[in-house]
């Protein structure tokens, strides 16, 4: 009896001690687990970037893996290229943390008494700091003392980022978006409208001096409603089907004189009255100015950047300028394609005045068939765009 309680109790001290094993077992994890959790930070860091920052793309994944090891950490963002008050502020710390001019630079982090300036400083330091800093208020301006790592950088301030290749580019790729294009479309149609090869010249120009004028306008800070997506959306479809339009009824004037049907006198005389409105010089000249407000919504980023910064309007001149070169290019040489085919024509016929003329009714029919042709493929293009 005593040896049956005997095992009995024998037996009650073996799963005890099965149990806390396992017990022990299941714990373990847990208890490494909580030993390697990552402490709470919540130190307050200031990142400075810019949108076309060769090193910022970098940085800004470093800082989002960083924020997701430590969620508590306070990283805010500044972008200074195309934000004139985020850029007076980084001046502010540099000046204030005793950044030296040649040392300036993006990407830069500021944190209480630390400035780190360059994608490798920050990468592989950041994390160091944060971890061994006691202080967890924000960088503020107006310190003392400071320590700094300074590597490989980009230029702190848009008009230093930007070049002359940079400018140049941005400029030429914006003549050739689809409003922009909606402006050479509808400088086609007023082509097929003028007289003769002098009131293409001038007129042309214009109208691209219309164009010109609205740009160095918004540029400068005016005009700024006019940038919603809507109004560029809206030129270009109206553009389309109105060139749509224009360009097959040139292809049948071209190839046939017989009209479908025969408008009555007055409307015929009201729309010559039109005609010569929208032609004369105060007439392009305005249409020019209204069309390209309409076009503001497509300008580039580079364009944007310039319209910030004050004390720009030589940078901001030369931009608008290579924007309207296109349809300079299209104006100069229409004219002298007309030109020659006058001198042309007479050629043809040198001695008989009669004959040449006929010469010159035939080439420019040929020319507006051109411009037709033009006019339909753009307006194609525009129109499925």
């Amino acid at each position: 009896m005593v040896k049956n309680k005997s095992m009995v109790k024998m037996s009650k001290n073996w799963w005890m001690c099965l149990g806390l094993f396992f017990l022990f077992v299941f714990a373990l994890p847990f208890t490494f687990a909580a030993e390697e959790e990552t402490p709470a930070q919540t130190d307050c860091v200031y990142y400075f970037y810019g949108k076309e920052c060769p090193g910022c793309a970098s940085t800004d994944l470093y800082l989002n893996l960083l924020l997701s090891k430590y969620p508590q950490l306070n990283i805010q963002k500044f972008e200074v290229y195309s934000n004139s008050a985020h850029e007076q502020l980084l001046k502010d710390y540099f000046r204030d943390y005793q950044v030296a001019p040649e040392s300036q630079g993006l990407p830069v982090v500021f944190v209480s008494g630390t400035f780190f300036v360059g994608e490798q400083p920050i990468t592989e330091l950041l994390e160091d700091r944060v971890l061994n800093n006691d202080d967890n208020a924000c960088p503020s301006l107006g310190v003392q003392a400071v320590l700094g790592i300074v590597g490989e950088k980009s230029a702190s301030t848009a008009l230093d980022f930007l070049d002359f290749v940079q400018v140049s580019s941005a400029a030429l790729k914006n003549s050739f978006v689809p409003a922009a294009l909606a402006l050479l479309l509808l400088f086609f149609i007023l082509f097929l409208a003028m007289e003769n090869e002098e009131h293409l010249l001038r007129r042309g120009f214009l109208f691209i001096l219309g164009i010109y004028t609205t740009y160095l306008i918004y540029g400068v800070g005016f005009l700024s409603g006019f940038s919603q997506p809507a109004f560029g959306k809206f030129l270009v479809y109206f553009m389309s089907v109105i060139g749509l339009i224009v360009g097959i009824y040139s292809f049948k004037k071209f190839f046939s004189r017989k009209k479908l049907f025969k408008l009555p006198e007055k409307v015929v005389h009201l729309l010559e009255k039109v005609r010569k409105i929208f032609i004369s010089p105060v007439g392009v000249f305005t249409f020019g100015l209204i069309a390209a407000l309409f076009t503001l919504s497509q300008v580039s980023g580079v364009f944007l950047l310039i319209r910030l910064r004050e004390g720009t309007s030589p940078l901001l001149f030369y931009y608008v300028l290579l924007f309207v070169l296109l349809l300079i290019i299209v104006v100069l040489l229409s004219y002298f394609l007309r030109i020659k085919s006058n001198v042309q024509a007479v050629k043809n016929e040198p001695y008989n005045e009669r004959r040449a003329n006929l010469w010159k009714d035939h080439y420019l029919k040929l020319f507006n068939f051109m411009i037709a042709l033009l006019i339909l493929v753009l307006s194609l293009a525009l129109f499925f765009f």
